[in-house]
Formats: structure tokens, sequence, C-alpha cells
């Protein structure tokens, strides 16, 4: 395993996987991507294949039968799937994004046909922060974060992979693209591209959860860290 994506979903990650693809595309074949629940969808033949081995407890046994080189796991932090690939494949580097997250669950709650809850968008944040933060102290952890172009670096992703700066990846950093925005997810599934709505209890977020800026702290030390 040469890399891996934590990504939790509607939190950038599409931008985190095309500048990983200009940085560093010779790498990541073959590849593979298990959804938060748990179903790889980068081969649908192989589906069933992998439910069974994840239902038994060892889903690395997947990627060592068809030589993974990129995988990603969406939302780590809703079960210890993904602490288990960090310490089966312990060469591997781990990327991630952070986004606001009033941010990401507004984008979950404008997508009707599969928009994620407030609380399984919750789950993930708060899940995934040990994980991370073990991965930065070994030094495995790159993070991009989505509200802060200004102060990304794309040579020091570069480093972090052991590659060298593409044009590609150079155009990119400094577009700073939209992809897989969210009026691109409710057209690829049919759904009205009406004005964004915000969740009506959104405002009492962090009343509700007063967890969330300690843990938010967290991440932006993370960041400070890894980036």
């Amino acid at each position: 395993m040469f890399l891996v994506w934590g990504t939790r979903t509607r939190a950038g990650s599409q931008f985190l996987i095309k500048m990983t693809e200009a940085l560093a595309g010779q790498f990541l074949e073959p590849r593979s991507t298990i959804t938060a629940g748990r179903v790889e969808t980068s081969a649908p033949e192989r589906k069933e294949l992998f439910r069974k081995y994840f239902e038994r407890g060892d889903g690395w046994r997947y990627f060592e039968e068809f030589s993974i080189r990129a995988l990603q796991i969406e939302d780590p932090g809703i079960d210890y799937f993904a602490h288990s690939i960090s310490k089966k494949y312990r060469d591997a580097r781990w990327l991630t994004t952070l986004r606001r997250l009033e941010d990401t669950i507004t984008s979950h709650y404008n997508i009707k046909s599969w928009g994620l809850s407030e609380a399984h968008v919750l789950r993930s944040f708060l899940g995934g922060i040990e994980l991370f933060e073990e991965l930065a102290d070994q030094e495995r952890l790159f993070i991009i974060n989505v509200d802060a172009p200004e102060r990304f670096d794309v040579s020091k992703m570069a480093a972090f992979l052991g590659c060298e700066v593409s044009e590609k990846a150079a155009q990119l950093a400094s577009g700073w693209p939209r992809i897989n925005d969210l009026n691109y997810q409710k057209t690829k599934h049919n759904e009205e591209t009406k004005e964004k709505e915000v969740p009506p209890d959104l405002h009492t977020l962090r009343e509700r959860h007063p967890w969330i800026d300690q843990v938010e702290e967290r991440y932006l030390r993370l960041w400070e860290r890894c980036s």
C-alpha cells in the first residue's frame, strides 16, 4: 500500500484526490474506494468479495489479493476499519482534508438522494481525530484545509509523497477549482439545483454539541503540523 486517503464525505476529498493524481499518478494503480457503508465501489464486480473479507475482520486481505496501491476510505472515523489498515500498512502515507463542519453538514443536507445525517457527520468528525493524531505523530499524514487555499504549498505535498511538482499540480494549486461541488452532485442525481438550504437548527450546532470547538481546535493544530 503506497497511500491512503482518509476522507470525510463532502469535505473536499475530490480536490485532494485530483491533486494527488497530478503529483503521483504513476504510483496510484491499482486502487480501491471503500464508502462510508463499507462497500467497494471502484470494482463493483468485487463488492461481495470485499464484504466477505470485511465481515470476517480481515479486510486487508482483499487489498493484498489485488495488490492495491492507493486506497480511499470514506469517513474513517465511523468504525475501527481505518485504524486496522493504518496498523497493517505502517509505511503507507495518509492524506485528508479539513473543512468547516457547518459547511459539510449543509452540503449533506442539500443532497436529498444520499446526503448523510448531522449525526453521521459528527460521528465521523469526532471518531477520526485520534487516528489522525496518531498518524501525525508517525509523520505519515498530510492535510489540505480546503477553506484556506492561500496556505496550501504544493511543494510540501510533493515532498510528502516523494514526487516532483508537476505542471498539472501547479495549475490545480493556483486555480483551486471546485470539484464535485453541490450543484454537480445534485445534477448527477437528477435533483433540482435550487438555492442552497441551510438546516433549520444549524445555528445551535455548537450549543447542542459543546465538544465541537475543542475537537476542531485539535484538527487545526494537526493541520499546522501536517501541511
